[in-house]
């Protein structure tokens, strides 16, 4: 676009104007009486008036300005007046001052609003010279170029975008990325493999110049923002921090500080390593600082050391270290804050919190309760501590079922015996307790009938160990 040059018959006429202004200014009023010399209706009592204050105005609390604002105006000690639009400007000619409105007078080097104001600052929304309306720039001519005598909206180029170039959208781009680059003026290219960079204003490749802040990515790309994905410096490969040393600092992978806390768990301090946050040992909240709970012998949850009991795990048991578990566990069962159960010591599993022997639903394939659904059957994988009896596993300290090392179940009732120690055995002589039909010196009606009080009784023995006859 052209610039809009005044003529110079309109710019010496504009001078001839202001200087007719300057030297023939308007007539200045007169004292009250028409006369100068005679001040008689002058108000003497007044501390400002037309002697105090003859080149200026006066407030209500009589104080002469002499500034000639806009919010105090007026001269020859007169009450000062406050300019409003359309005659918002207090404007001093020689002897007088008075309020007018936005013109070349008040506003030689900008343009003038809707309401009065005037504008020289090269704003896009107001754009103009010499008290003229003001002018809003759009694309194309989205810029108000001031040089010194005119401002006027031009489209973007070298003298508006100097530190930039001119994108589609027609306006200045200073963001020297790879969408936008280009200085001076030019039109902005987009930069693409095997140069996606843009350094001072040309697309490059990734280098220790081009990228001397940052790390280059395996697309040549840069990234100088030092992110845990994106870590190194001085165009060497991009590193990724994890582990333990999740953070990047300077280009380096490092631990977590109090600078650098852990961004998916709990800092040990004395090491600097992150932790997940959840265990005895470890715990802590998300960017916070790990503690040991078992110091105290409390346990980790929610990230903070914990009592183990019914407020705090009232769902759960409490294991041996103190720490709340689920209590759904077979090893570690229970639940009201209780103490844990190990169900599978005594082959057992934990249901509803309870440990229950294995039972048999005859749907489910392969769940282990030995029933015909399974392809494995009870054996010494599964029933170590107990015995087999119709494919399942018992705990084999039962009087009816009774063995070990997953050996067949036996019977000992049906002999008259009792399982003891996994194995069928019969009922111990106490000696002691009377009536007990274990047939010793105690029992007032013995039987005499393999008795234990003497391992050699026969059917026919009576033996010297026996008070009584055969009760047969």
């Amino acid at each position: 676009m052209k610039k809009r040059l005044i003529p110079a018959v309109t710019f010496f006429a504009a001078l001839a104007a202001v200087f007719c202004l300057l030297a023939f200014p308007a007539e200045a009023p007169a004292a009250p009486d028409g006369n100068f010399s005679s001040l008689s209706e002058y108000d003497e009592s007044k501390a400002c008036n037309f002697f105090s204050c003859p080149f200026g105005c006066c407030d209500e609390q009589d104080n002469c300005h002499t500034e000639w604002s806009a919010e105090y105006c007026g001269y020859y000690g007169e009450d000062c007046e406050a300019c409003e639009y359309p005659t918002p400007y207090c404007f001093f000619e020689v002897a007088y001052a008075q309020c007018v409105a936005c013109s070349i007078l008040t506003c030689p080097f900008g343009c003038c609003d809707e309401e009065g104001g005037c504008h020289s600052d090269g704003d896009p929304d107001y754009c103009g010279y010499y008290g003229e309306d003001c002018e809003t720039c759009t694309v194309p001519t989205p810029y108000c170029f001031n040089e010194g005598v005119y401002a006027q909206c031009t489209e973007c180029n070298a003298l508006t975008c100097p530190l930039g170039c001119c994108g589609d959208d027609g306006y200045c781009h200073e963001e020297n990325n790879a969408q936008y680059c280009g200085l001076a003026g030019v039109s902005c290219s987009t930069c693409t493999s095997p140069e996606p960079n843009c350094f001072v204003g040309l697309c490059v490749g990734c280098d220790a110049i081009t990228c001397a802040t940052g790390c280059c990515d395996p697309d040549s790309v840069c990234h100088d923002d030092n992110t845990p994905e994106y870590c190194g410096i001085a165009g060497t490969d991009c590193g990724t921090c994890e582990g333990d040393t999740p953070n990047c600092y300077n280009g380096w992978c490092v631990g977590c500080s109090d600078d650098f806390p852990c961004p998916e768990g709990c800092c040990e301090m004395r090491t600097s390593i992150c932790h997940p946050g959840t265990s005895n040992e470890e715990c802590g909240v998300v960017g916070g600082e790990c503690s040991n709970c078992e110091i105290d012998q409390l346990f980790c949850q929610a990230g903070q050391c914990a009592v183990c009991n019914a407020g705090s795990c009232g769902s759960g048991c409490c294991d041996t270290n103190g720490a709340c578990r689920p209590g759904t566990e077979d090893n570690f069962c229970g639940t009201g804050a209780t103490g844990c159960v190990n169900c599978a010591s005594s082959g057992q599993v934990c249901v509803d919190f309870t440990c229950v022997y294995p039972g048999d639903d005859d749907t489910t394939v392969d769940d282990d309760d030995n029933d015909d659904n399974d392809t494995v059957t009870c054996g010494p994988d599964n029933c170590q501590f107990g015995c087999c009896q119709d494919g399942q596993c018992w705990p084999g300290d039962l009087d009816d079922k009774c063995g070990i090392a997953a050996a067949a179940c036996v019977d000992c009732e049906s002999d008259g015996l009792v399982c003891l120690d996994y194995q069928c055995t019969a009922p111990a002589d106490d000696d002691t307790a009377p009536v007990d039909d274990d047939n010793d010196d105690n029992d007032d009606n013995d039987d005499n009938f393999f008795d234990d009080d003497n391992d050699v009784d026969s059917l026919a023995d009576d033996g010297g160990n026996d008070s009584g006859s055969c009760g047969c």
